[in-house]
Parts: structure tokens; C-alpha cells; sequence
């Protein structure tokens, strides 16, 4: 059985930063909601994503550090001493930087900004289907973290189906001829029809990546961060 990820629902309910989350879906983190997802995970659950400013006094983060699960941030606007507070707490990873967050923010003090400044004591994962994240900030980003970088899909339900119309719990979506999945009216994505065959491809002719660093990018880093090598 492979492990599980769950993102959501202890993220951020501001708009941008909650993505495509149901807002009335989203809620502060507490434990013994945690509890009941880790319990229905039947012993699964190896990465849990959170916002850490919705988690009061890293409880949570602290809890599923002592369960020996990985703690992403993610769908979040901490702040740096927020960022800072969480990883003392147990936080180790940031989940899909360049989204989960407004088109449009503060100049420099923005979450994208301060995550990379703690980038040697984060993983940092990055879609890459050049939908989320062009290739060409895909590779700055890639350069700067280095060997705490890891490649995700993102992919949906219908990722490798092809175009067309689909429903996914709530959502009704369209993957256009461009294979990007977004919502009917095309104001925002909504996960990645690109599933990870794809995705190498892409990685390789879009930035030449060598197979190597590929799958360093794509399963050496992740096992490291999910403490499973």
C-alpha cells in the first residue's frame, strides 16, 4: 500500500492561499479532528499538510512529529517567525511553493519569499507540469533550493485521460487541448492533469535534465523527506 498525503482541511481560508479548497471545508487545525483523519488513514498517513498560522501553538505540528509524520506547510500565509515557530516544532517540508497562493502579493515579504529563505532546514516541493509554475521560474527555483528540492504532480482523478469534461468531489472541470485542468469558467486551476510519465518528459525537454537528477528530484528526495531511506 503506498502512504497517503493529506492537504486540507487545516489551511488557510483566505482566498488565493485556500486554492481550490471549499471554504466552508477549511478549518483550524485540531487534534482530535486530526485524530479521526489518522484513524480513518488505518496507519497510511505519512505527510500531512497544514497552514501553520491556523495551528494554535503548533499542537498539531507537534503531534504528528511524535507520530513520526511528515509536516508540510502549504496553502498558507505563515509569517516568518510563524515558519520559524513550526519547524522548532516539527515542520519539514513546504507543499507545491508557487501555489496555493494569490496571483498578486506583497513585493517582498510574500510566503514564496520566506519559504526560500529557510531552504536548508525544508524540503520544498514544486509542481511541474508548466501550468502551476513556468519552466523558465521552475529552473530558478530548482537552482536556488538544490538537493532539498522535490518534484509532485499535483495530478487529479482524470490526470492521463485527455481533454474534456469531468467531475472531481465538488468540482466540475475542464482539461483543455493543453491538457491543463481548470474550472469550467477558467479562472483558476484545479490540480494537474499531467500525471508523473508526463511530467519527466516535460522536465527533460523543457530543462534538460539529466535522468539522474530527475529521479533525485522525483523519488531519492521525497523517500529522504518522508524518512523513508
Amino acid at each position: 500500500m503506498k502512504p497517503l498525503h493529506i492537504e486540507g482541511p487545516f489551511i488557510s481560508p483566505r482566498d488565493g492561499y485556500r486554492g481550490a479548497h471549499p471554504l466552508d471545508a477549511v478549518r483550524p487545525a485540531e487534534l482530535d479532528a486530526m485524530q479521526r483523519l489518522l484513524e480513518a488513514g488505518q496507519g497510511l498517513v505519512r505527510y500531512v499538510t497544514l497552514a501553520p498560522e491556523h495551528d494554535a501553538n503548533f499542537a498539531v505540528t507537534k503531534y504528528l512529529a511524535a507520530q513520526g509524520i511528515a509536516i508540510a506547510a502549504g496553502h498558507s500565509d505563515a509569517s516568518y517567525d510563524q515558519l520559524i515557530g513550526a519547524v522548532d516544532a516539527g515542520l519539514t517540508l513546504y507543499t507545491h511553493l508557487g501555489n496555493g497562493c494569490p496571483g498578486q502579493m506583497a513585493r517582498h515579504d510574500n510566503i514564496v519569499q520566506r519559504v526560500l529563505s529557510l531552504r536548508e532546514k525544508l524540503w520544498i516541493t514544486f509542481i511541474a507540469d508548466g501550468a502551476h509554475i513556468p519552466f523558465f521560474a521552475l529552473a530558478n527555483y530548482l537552482d536556488l533550493v538544490g538537493d532539498r528540492a522535490i518534484i509532485v504532480t499535483d495530478a487529479i482523478a482524470p490526470a492521463g485521460l485527455g481533454p474534456g469534461r469531468y467531475s472531481l468531489g465538488r468540482w466540475d472541470l475542464q482539461i483543455g487541448d493543453d491538457l491543463v485542468a481548470r474550472s469550467p469558467d477558467g479562472s483558476h486551476l484545479v490540480g494537474s492533469a499531467l500525471s508523473m510519465p508526463g511530467v519527466i518528459e516535460r522536465l527533460t525537454r523543457e530543462l534538460n535534465l539529466s535522468s539522474q537528477r530527475i529521479e533525485q528530484l522525483i523519488a531519492v528526495n521525497p523517500r529522504r523527506a518522508l524518512g523513508m531511506m
